[in-house]
């Protein structure tokens, strides 16, 4: 249903989307994990997470989405642990105005990417 108008969502349907793929991972069909629909929402997300416009909760959201939706692809599993990453120094920039669950969140799904970022990690912990 977002194919097409992928540029069109805001960050906030942008990350919206992505968290219910990430959600719904389990009764998606593994041979669409890698599909073109799912690759345009990785890379309209990561624009936001890039550009500065999503606050911790949404980094967060971002974070744990990505885990969930790695596993199947070797090619989107090594896009979604660079978005994993990319959003680690921002969500440690947020890291005063995040709750401890988001802050909680983003240090599970750097582990789970076997993030070697000492430096976000210190500034999210």
């Amino acid at each position: 249903a977002v194919e097409g108008q992928v540029d069109a969502l805001s960050g906030v349907q942008a990350v919206s989307c992505f968290w219910r793929l990430g959600k719904l991972r389990r009764t998606l069909d593994c041979r669409h994990s890698s599909s073109v629909p799912l690759a345009a929402v990785v890379r309209c997300v990561s624009r936001f997470v890039l550009g500065g416009h999503l606050d911790a909760q949404s980094l967060s959201n971002v974070m744990l989405a990505s885990t969930y939706l790695m596993g199947s692809d070797s090619t989107l599993d090594a896009e979604l642990g660079g978005l994993v990453r990319s959003c680690a120094p921002a969500l440690a920039h947020r890291s005063s105005l995040a709750s401890g669950r988001d802050l909680v969140n983003g240090m599970w799904a750097l582990a789970k990417v076997r993030s070697q970022d000492k430096g976000a990690m210190g500034c999210i912990a």
